[in-house]
């Protein structure tokens, strides 16, 4: 009866390990190219596409109507070209008053100011990230377009009375201009929780598929020769249970730890929107 608890318990565990990351073939292969793409976000380079009049999907135009509400006029389009997945299309517009840009992408908008010595301030909505080293602030506002576009433009004061008026954004030329700066200095500073998130992703397939490298030992009876009993347990049950205990870390993390690091930039969300 331990025996086909233990089996039970085993296939059950494996089932978990594949269905928490899809398939875990999927898991490893996914944290490898994120992290691929990751760190040559720095490299990339959009492009200009205005002239195709790509429409924006649904979700996209709904921020996109919040920004024509709060004054923001359309500049353009950009696609971005990343390996191993389609390109990203971005709607660009900037806002004459105030001079800020935002670009809407699918369900999330940033909005960017560019000062002298390469300073960026950026505001997104509705996640993102909590970042403050010198010349670069990265917050998020988690309520509405038109709240980050204000929180955005009270940062914006600030810096304007240390750094001196921002650099307008007028045409597509100077947005793909500024875009790659704030790129090239602080696209994998930007990243890094995530970069992190897939490393882990990345260890815990290793680490799964070199756990499930031990179950053929199960068909080798010369192997629990070398195992001693222990109570009720024969050896046989006891190299199961083993296992099983060996595959909850990457059961856990595989199904937790994104989760978690979803959790902790609203976390960070929230508490910049409380001060």
């Amino acid at each position: 009866m331990a025996l086909i608890i233990g089996l039970l318990g085993l296939a059950l565990a494996i089932w978990e390990l594949f269905r928490s990351g899809q398939k875990i073939l999927q898991v490893g292969w996914k944290g490898w190219v994120n992290i691929l793409m990751s760190l040559g976000a720095k490299y990339r380079r959009p492009i200009d596409i205005s002239h195709l009049l790509i429409p924006p999907s649904p979700i996209s135009q709904k921020n996109i109507e919040a920004l024509k509400a709060i004054g923001f006029r359309r500049l353009g389009e950009a696609q971005i070209k990343s390996p191993f997945k389609p390109p990203i299309t971005v709607w660009v517009f900037f806002h004459l008053e105030t001079q800020i840009q935002a670009e809407a992408a699918w369900k999330r908008v940033g909005f960017s100011t560019y000062f002298r010595d390469k300073t960026l301030v950026v505001t997104d909505f509705p996640n993102g990230e909590s970042i403050e080293i010198p010349n670069y602030q990265s917050h998020t506002i988690m309520t509405s377009v038109a709240d980050a576009y204000q929180y955005h433009l009270r940062q914006v004061t600030k810096f304007s009375q240390k750094y001196g008026d921002p650099h307008p954004i007028r045409n597509m030329s100077e947005y793909l201009r500024w875009e790659a700066v704030g790129r090239k200095h602080y696209g994998t500073i930007k990243l890094m929780r995530w970069i992190r998130a897939d490393i882990v992703r990345l260890i815990t397939f290793i680490y799964g598929i070199l756990v499930l490298s031990l179950t053929p030992i199960f068909f080798n009876p010369k192997v629990f020769s070398f195992i001693p009993q222990i109570s009720i347990f024969s050896s046989q049950e006891i190299l199961i249970y083993a296992i099983i205990l060996l595959l909850l870390p990457a059961i856990m993390t595989s199904r937790y730890f994104n989760r978690w690091t979803v959790q902790q930039t609203h976390q960070d969300s929230r508490r910049i929107k409380k001060t």
